[in-house]
């Protein structure tokens, strides 16, 4: 009877311990498993982090078409390969390229009008001196300014053009003080008895034929 109870009290030793080592056992895999997870994880996240870059990438790219279609220019402009080039690597889609090519138009335009207007101010300004210097010329100007341009006007409409009035307006070279000295010169010239030619005297102009022959020959026969 005593050996029997001796023998139930080592039966329940070796159930307990086998227990413990068991759970402990387990315990431990838990936590080797629950160690190994996080790395698993991490590792996974950085692999879902690299892929939604490259989806990223992908998609950016794909807003380009393959070919663009025809975009809305005005008509003294025209689309550039570098352009192109600019929309296909930054992704941009039919309308975003169309848009930012109305900027680029824009700004074209905004500074275009700029330079314009600043050379008008110059041309002004030019224009400006070369009347003060006509005004200012002891020749030219003065009390003999108004004379002076009226002679000038003279040459101007005897032997000019509409085509060189229109130049000259246009550039303003008309106010040029050499210009005006050149036609005013002329102007006296034809401002003077128009029998007056080679050096002779009205008295002693020749009419007809032999007053050509004596125009081409003087002292002639």
């Amino acid at each position: 009877m005593k050996t029997m109870l001796i023998q139930i009290l080592m039966m329940v030793g070796n159930s307990d311990h086998g227990g413990n080592t068991h759970a402990d056992g387990n315990a431990n895999n838990g936590n080797d498993n629950a160690g190994s997870n996080p790395g698993n994880d991490g590792q996974s996240g950085t692999d879902n982090d690299a892929g939604g870059d490259s989806n990223a990438d992908t998609q950016s790219n794909q807003g380009a078409p393959e070919k663009y279609a025809d975009f809305k220019l005005p008509e003294d402009r025209q689309i550039t390969d570098e352009f192109l080039a600019e929309a296909k690597a930054n992704g941009w889609t039919q309308e975003q390229a169309q848009l930012e090519l109305d900027r680029t138009i824009e700004l074209e335009n905004s500074t275009i009008k700029d330079f314009t207007a600043q050379q008008q101010t110059q041309r002004k300004a030019l224009v400006q001196s070369w009347v003060d210097e006509v005004r200012a010329d002891p020749e030219l100007g003065g009390d003999k300014h108004d004379t002076t341009m009226a002679v000038a006007k003279k040459a101007l409409d005897t032997f000019g053009s509409p085509e060189l009035n229109q130049l000259l307006e246009k550039t303003g070279l008309g106010s040029n003080i050499l210009v005006i000295r050149c036609f005013q010169a002329i102007g006296q010239k034809i401002s003077e008895d128009n029998r007056f030619v080679g050096g002779q005297s009205p008295g002693n102009h020749q009419t007809g034929d032999a007053g050509v022959l004596a125009r081409m020959y003087p002292g002639g026969k």
